[in-house]
């Protein structure tokens, strides 16, 4: 549930863009007003970018197409600047972070298009990240199995764009274990390397 986890994640480490829960269509512009554009609309539920709506102008609102199954939905502030995907595995309510990525993403469909593993951060944020992703996970009561992390950073800040309590997407557990050599499975839960 990303509006649960926006609550969650208010006062952490990693920031929260603007945002507006939505349950009918009519209030839309009200909340795009909220945030300001671009704004992105997402469903609550859900993975792999489906559902999700860039809109650079109020007018674009016009253009969704959006059924009222799809409703309640989220309106998110646009947090431009570089993407990074934390992948993590939790054993016993401890986290580990396996590895940081990061993303070339599309810039009119904020889809990911290519990964650079290790990511080329600046030490002191890299830790700012992953100790945010750390505290994000225990805020939202994830205690065991993998983790997929999205973050933005913008004027050296880092911004919660979204999490996952799964693999992520895109082979990147792939990329993972042939770069630090971890291939967390959910058959090896119990031994898993935290």
């Amino acid at each position: 549930d990303k509006a649960r986890t926006r609550r969650l994640a208010e006062g952490g480490e990693l920031r929260n863009p603007r945002f507006e829960l939505v349950a009918a269509r009519p209030g839309l512009p009200a909340a795009i007003r909220a945030v300001g554009l671009p704004a992105i609309v997402k469903p609550l539920r859900g993975a792999g970018s489906i559902g999700i709506h860039v809109l650079n102008e109020e007018a674009d609102v016009s253009e969704l197409d959006l059924e009222d199954a799809a409703l309640p939905v989220l309106v998110e502030e646009f947090v431009d600047g570089p993407e990074y995907s934390v992948e993590t595995f939790t054993a016993r309510g401890r986290t580990q972070v396996l590895a940081v990525t990061e993303k070339l993403v599309d810039p009119l469909t904020c889809v990911e298009i290519g990964h650079q593993m290790p990511a080329r951060l600046e030490p002191s944020l890299h830790r700012r990240v992953e100790g945010g992703v750390r505290e994000l996970l225990e805020r939202v009561g994830h205690t065991i199995g993998p983790g997929h992390t999205e973050v933005r950073v913008r004027e050296g800040r880092p911004y919660l764009i979204e999490t996952h309590t799964r693999y992520g997407g895109d082979r990147i557990w792939e990329m993972t274990g042939l770069t630090t050599g971890h291939y967390p499975q959910a058959d090896k839960i119990g031994r898993a390397h935290v």
